[in-house]
């Protein structure tokens, strides 16, 4: 091979290695903004599921309060009529 040959295999091959160089880079930043964003929603997710077990903790309790006072009220009055 000549040098004028040379030269030119070396500059085509460099080229190719930058080439893939930066598409690898560009992948690499786009698998990485995906994977913050995903992140990120599963914290938001997380959060709203959280939110839903304490709002349904609350009525749960709510509604066991009242069927206990709709359970005493009818033993109240009764207990006043045999006294």
């Amino acid at each position: 091979m000549s040098e004028s040959s040379d030269g030119k295999y070396l500059a085509v091959v460099g080229g190719l290695l930058l080439i893939i160089i930066a598409a690898l880079a560009s992948l690499w930043l786009r698998e990485r903004r995906g994977r913050i964003l995903a992140e990120n929603r599963l914290v938001t997710v997380q959060a709203r599921y959280e939110q839903l077990q304490s709002i349904m903790g609350q009525v749960l309790i709510r509604q066991d309060e009242k069927q206990l006072e709709s359970s005493d009220a009818p033993t109240q009055p009764a207990a006043r009529a045999g006294k």
